[in-house]
């Protein structure tokens, strides 16, 4: 199949920007329901979810304080907030728009739908009464759109960029969280000591793997079994190594495909050396720095290669 390359691009970040959508609003479920569960100075602060998207500096030329309001604002209501929810479902939509020929009636439906609601909903997300309800329903409605994708397309190009978008935010969001995850807990000292387990729980529910890590691991969380998880794992499909697996079956069937090849077999076999038991914090985090820089590097080679216009 001949796919024009600014359609392909289009709808790997159609994917993309999905995918975030979906993942900043399970990471912020998971972190209210936390910040309720914790008592009161044994929990991060609100600004955890700001560094989540190393948007420190971009947070701070909006608001003076990192308080739960601003932060919820930041990612759940402002429009033109590259790291909210309903940024993200604005592109998706105008992605979506521009390759309506190479995508089923229902998509288009779905994401429209979707759009509308976030624009009229956003707004009173922002307190916690009303905070839950929004998220599930952003969650629910990202979830029949990946539906939709899985099936009413042809297994061709369409298909495959799709899938290759999702694939490298899952993986890129999995890396933050849980490096962001790891430094709260740093933060927290002895803090954290009595309630490390349920932090660690934490990050795994805002990745959709906490009962499949339970059937694992056992009841028991903590910071090795955690990250072994949530990077190594060739079991659990949200994990990075699970996602690099299926980009080599995606990249395989494209032309000039080499270069990208080669680099993400580089990249599992340096995450599936690398020994997270024995690492110190700092020797985790400077590994997770490294992988994300490597999926940056993923992402810059499908760009070159396959599309003509620089990302959105």
């Amino acid at each position: 199949m001949i796919l024009l390359s600014r359609v392909a691009e289009r709808l790997y970040w159609l994917a993309r920007y999905l995918e975030r959508a979906q993942a900043t609003a399970r990471l912020t479920k998971s972190f209210t329901h936390l910040i309720m569960d914790l008592p009161i100075g044994q929990s991060p602060e609100w600004d955890v979810l700001i560094e989540t998207f190393d948007a420190q500096e971009a947070f701070s030329q909006r608001f003076n304080a990192n308080s739960e309001t601003n932060v919820m604002r930041y990612l759940l209501a402002l429009n033109d907030s590259t790291n909210s929810i309903p940024f993200s479902i604005s592109c998706a939509r105008e992605n979506v728009r521009t390759t309506r020929g190479v995508l089923s009636d229902d998509v288009w439906e779905h994401v429209n739908e979707l759009h509308l609601y976030v624009q009229e909903y956003a707004s009173q997300s922002v307190a916690r009464r009303n905070r839950y309800e929004f998220l599930e329903e952003v969650i629910a409605r990202t979830q029949l759109i990946f539906s939709a994708f899985q099936h009413s397309l042809n297994r061709d190009h369409v298909h495959r960029f799709i899938t290759m978008g999702r694939v490298i935010e899952r993986a890129d969001m999995a890396t933050r969280i849980l490096d962001t995850g790891a430094k709260a807990i740093h933060r927290l000292g002895k803090k954290a000591l009595a309630v490390e387990s349920l932090l660690w729980g934490n990050v795994l529910e805002s990745q959709l793997a906490l009962s499949a890590y339970r059937r694992s691991y056992g009841p028991v969380i903590d910071r090795d079994t955690t990250a072994t998880f949530l990077l190594q794992s060739l079991k659990f499909p949200n994990s990075v190594a699970f996602g690099l697996n299926d980009m080599i079956e995606l990249l395989a069937p494209l032309p000039k495909a080499q270069p990208a090849l080669r680099t993400v077999r580089a990249v599992n076999k340096e995450l599936d050396r690398f020994k997270i038991a024995s690492a110190e914090v700092s020797e985790l985090h400077e590994f997770i720095d490294t992988l994300q820089l490597r999926l940056m590097e993923i992402d810059a080679i499908i760009q070159h290669t396959w599309f003509n216009m620089s990302p959105e």
